[in-house]
């Protein structure tokens, strides 16, 4: 998830008297204002303290504000683009998106259909398998959960990490028994995750990557990689799922359904 999502999901899973909350509240009715305002400027649109701010984004797994408010700007970034219609252009109030946004996305399932082979489906799979433990990476809130579902029926030891900080917490653990997984939106806001997986590298990860640009800079961390032409939009976010369902589907039907039916015939 992003840095807004972040938010939102602290926002929403935080006990609505707290402190916290109401802080957050502000920040959220002042985003726009973020951009110029330091953190002395931000405690007093909170009727809080800078320490309060401070406490709050190492809560919400910031280093400090600075990280907070240039994660926020990229965010915003990357907003227009993600959100726009599937030509990339602005919308107008009169027009309608319906017929144009399913041309565009029947378009791209078929691109992305003629593009991918089931063996670099099948060779995704047998990694994941080879591997001890697998550390999946994703900016998207639940996106990889299925994957990370049948890891765990096949026996092996499966995280998923949603946002920089836990990212590169986990690669504590990241070593030569260690597949990594990582989606990747062509969105300002991934540009962390190149030196995570440039760091997974080094420490004898075997990366496997998804990214929605096939000329991108994550491809020379990778032993595995697909990339598709994306559209810089939400849209973006069915070819991932269709690529990790593709996964997860092949990954079950060969490696996880045999030990389901030895255990529970």
């Amino acid at each position: 998830m992003d840095s807004i999502e972040t938010l939102l999901t602290y926002y929403n899973r935080s006990d609505k008297n707290s402190i916290d909350h109401a802080v957050i509240e502000k920040i959220l009715e002042n985003i726009h204002s973020l951009k110029n305002a330091t953190i002395y400027d931000l405690a007093e649109m909170c009727y809080s303290s800078p320490a309060t701010i401070s406490r709050l984004m190492r809560k919400l797994g910031f280093e400090n504000y600075t990280e907070f408010k240039a994660q926020i700007g990229n965010a915003l970034k990357n907003f227009r683009y993600f959100n726009r219609n599937s030509n990339g252009m602005e919308m107008s109030g009169d027009s309608d998106p319906v017929p144009e946004y399913f041309q565009m996305l029947i378009q791209k399932i078929l691109i992305l259909k003629e593009r991918i082979t089931y063996q670099q489906i099948a060779e995704i799979s047998d990694h994941l398998h080879q591997a001890e433990n697998i550390a999946f990476y994703s900016s998207q809130e639940g996106m990889l959960h299925v994957l990370q579902k049948a890891m765990i029926l096949s026996g092996k030891k499966a995280n998923v990490y949603e946002d920089i900080s836990t990212q590169e917490d986990s690669l504590k653990a990241v070593g030569e028994n260690t597949a990594v997984f990582a989606v990747i939106p062509d969105l300002l806001e991934m540009t962390p995750l190149r030196s995570i997986l440039k760091k997974a590298k080094r420490q004898g990860a075997f990366i496997i990557s998804i990214c929605s640009d096939p000329q991108n800079a994550y491809e020379k961390y990778s032993d595995l990689q697909i990339g598709f032409e994306g559209t810089k939009t939400s849209m973006d976010t069915y070819l991932f799922m269709i690529l990790v369902n593709l996964i997860q589907t092949d990954y079950c039907r060969r490696y996880v359904e045999e030990v389901l039916e030895e255990l529970y015939e």
